[in-house]
């Protein structure tokens, strides 16, 4: 498995991990999730691939296939915030220039939002 980080901007970084599996009688396959951190937005998208190729030499034609699959989400709603502080000093290490993390770290969590379960009757 392979872990690379892009600066794409002063706000924003790219994590590629990729996950290349051995070859089977010339067949390829892997899998690959992206995670673009952009700190002013606050968000982080997902994107997960995976894919199969197969080369053939000559004239024979190979064939491939790909799949994805992608999520975007508030940093207030993901289940937790140990990934967002380690993101934040990577992009600075980069020579990126995101918002201070006082200001990007998510506002609700570990708190309790308005919506609750009702009381029950005695």
């Amino acid at each position: 498995m392979e872990e690379t980080f892009h600066k794409i901007g002063d706000y924003i970084l790219r994590v590629d991990i990729e996950n290349k599996h051995p070859t089977d009688n010339g067949v390829r396959r892997g899998d690959g999730i992206s995670r673009i951190f952009n700190f002013r937005a606050r968000q982080v998208t997902t994107t997960e691939r995976n894919w199969i190729y197969e080369g053939r030499g000559g004239d024979a034609g190979g064939s491939s296939a790909l799949s994805t699959h992608s999520r975007t989400e508030s940093f207030d709603d993901l289940p937790g915030d140990s990934e967002i502080p380690l993101m934040h000093a990577k992009l600075l290490s980069l020579e990126g220039k995101p918002p201070p993390l006082e200001d990007v770290m998510p506002k609700m969590l570990g708190k309790q939002s308005g919506l609750r379960s009702p009381k029950p009757q005695e």
